[in-house]
């Protein structure tokens, strides 16, 4: 798989770009900070998963200078080609520009609903020119993002290393991302009733069909993730084990708040569901008391562990960089594969934080792969040997073959 075609307007810092014929293999972009780079990339991930990897508002993601007349705002298209043809993804977003919350990064959500709510911007989505929905737009493009930031999912959150679980497999599965979604109803409408309840506006009988709904589709997300983080701890170890000079083991635990026994099957079976019920029954008064629901794969985590330790907690800043990069490169390889054709590999001033080590173990990884989109401000990649013609420069929002 690999992106033949891209063309932004008024995105971000691109007033208007058109990238024809982009070639296989490394695309390198180089330029200096600020430049559009990182832009880029994001309007790939845009077009694969209609969600941005930093933007928090997509407001954030309409160029300041675009014209307020009614008139779609801001363009994505991109043109892919698959082993099975090829397919067109437009992106439209229509609404006013607004600059990122200075305090938002700064803000912990303890319980974030797995599919963000839209911001006032209103978007089209069209797949090969016919009018889609973001749940249909997933699988038509899929891309292993690597940024500098993917560190937060060794120190950060719960919620970022669920987000970026919840990103894989909604590429790869059709069902996931509707689970999500069905989930995050159910749960909002189920919190709504707990504060009535504790009101004694309502029975505690009304939550009976919430309870159902959200064991049903949390039993079928829990059962999902748990069996891809089996294979990807699998390929998260193999590619670690050349990055750490085979001095460590990377191993990796889901923290279900729903007790769980057995291995996973993938297809959240009804003993999931009967045990994710009987949790709610457990903590339904403390539930009440909060007026929010306390257990479910919205409150779950997933840890990393080298040695046998937990790398968030322990590990060095080495060690934690080291193993989200192993954690990046078995996602890439876990979206191969499950889709059969290689995803499209996005690369964001990751060599600049690797020494020369790792930086060679990285590039054999992804020269194995279809594309592969690097930015770079050069430096960090002076010695590496690059196809003709694969070389870009991007100065303030132009982009231009070196």
């Amino acid at each position: 798989m690999r992106v033949t075609e891209l063309s932004l307007t008024h995105f971000r810092n691109y007033r208007a770009l058109e990238l024809k014929e982009i070639p296989s293999g490394f695309v390198v972009l180089q330029g200096d900070n600020a430049q559009g780079k990182t832009n880029l990339l994001e309007a790939l991930f845009l077009l694969a998963t209609s969600r941005s990897p930093r933007a928090h508002r997509e407001g954030e993601l309409i160029a300041w200078e675009t014209p307020q007349d009614g008139t779609a705002a801001t363009r994505l298209f991109g043109c892919v080609r698959r082993k099975d043809g090829p397919v067109t993804i437009e992106l439209l977003l229509m609404g006013r520009p607004e600059a990122r919350p200075p305090t938002t990064a700064a803000v912990a959500v303890e319980d974030p609903e797995l599919l963000p709510a839209q911001s006032g911007v209103r978007r089209r989505l069209r797949v090969n020119g016919a009018p889609r929905r973001a749940l249909d737009l997933l699988g038509n493009l899929t891309v292993a993002l690597f940024r500098p930031e993917d560190l937060d999912l060794i120190t950060g959150p719960p919620s970022g290393r669920r987000r970026a679980i919840d990103i894989l497999l909604s590429q790869v599965d059709p069902r996931y991302p509707r689970a999500l979604q069905r989930y995050a109803r159910a749960m909002a409408q189920r919190n709504h009733l707990l504060r009535r309840i504790a009101d004694r506006r309502a029975g505690q009988d009304e939550l009976a069909p919430w309870d159902d709904t959200l064991a049903r589709e949390g039993a079928f997300i829990l059962d999902s993730r748990r069996s891809a983080l089996d294979r990807l701890a699998q390929l998260a170890g193999s590619a670690h084990r050349p990055l750490s000079g085979d001095r460590e083991e990377l191993s990796a635990a889901y923290a279900a708040t729903v007790p769980l026994a057995g291995p996973a099957l993938g297809d959240g079976g009804a003993a999931v569901a009967q045990a994710f019920l009987a949790r709610l029954g457990e903590v339904r008064a403390r539930d009440i008391a909060l007026g929010q629901t306390t257990v479910g794969p919205h409150r779950d985590d997933l840890t990393l562990l080298v040695n046998g330790v937990p790398a968030g907690s322990y590990g060095s800043r080495g060690q934690q960089r080291t193993l989200a990069l192993a954690w990046k490169l078995a996602e890439a390889e876990y979206l191969r594969e499950v889709t059969a054709q290689d995803p499209v590999l996005l690369l964001d001033d990751v060599f600049s934080e690797l020494d020369a080590h790792r930086r060679g173990c990285v590039m054999a990884v992804a020269g194995a792969y279809e594309q592969v989109f690097i930015t770079t401000t050069g430096a960090e990649l002076s010695g590496q040997m690059m196809p003709e013609g694969s070389r870009y420069v991007v100065r303030a929002g132009t982009v231009t073959p070196e």
